[in-house]
């Protein structure tokens, strides 16, 4: 017979991270940027986080698209271990106000 283990318990994340941004305007209309941060130790927990987008302005409104990824690793020494990684597409408005 096998019996089932039942563990009630949490893990918290929490790390510094360091990261850097890329921009580049191609034209008064249209940039694009791109985002990375995270926190790697060997046999610790890990975060990482990229995002990259194309941006369409027109007059004070600025069409976003993008995509992101988020991957995460609790401590392989701790009694839960847990990862996974979380991506998606994502869409935006940004509005600029007038410079006085």
């Amino acid at each position: 017979l096998t019996q089932a283990n039942d563990i009630i318990g949490s893990n918290s994340l929490t790390v510094p991270t360091l990261g850097m941004g890329l921009e580049h305007t191609l034209s008064p209309r249209f940039r694009w940027e791109g985002k990375a941060s995270g926190w790697i130790l060997p046999h610790k927990s890990t975060v990482g986080d990229v995002e990259g987008s194309i941006n369409f302005r027109v007059s004070h409104l600025e069409l976003v698209l993008g995509g992101r990824s988020l991957y995460y690793k609790t401590s392989p020494k701790g009694a839960h271990y847990n990862s996974g990684r979380i991506s998606g597409p994502y869409i935006g408005i940004r509005y600029y106000f007038k410079k006085q």
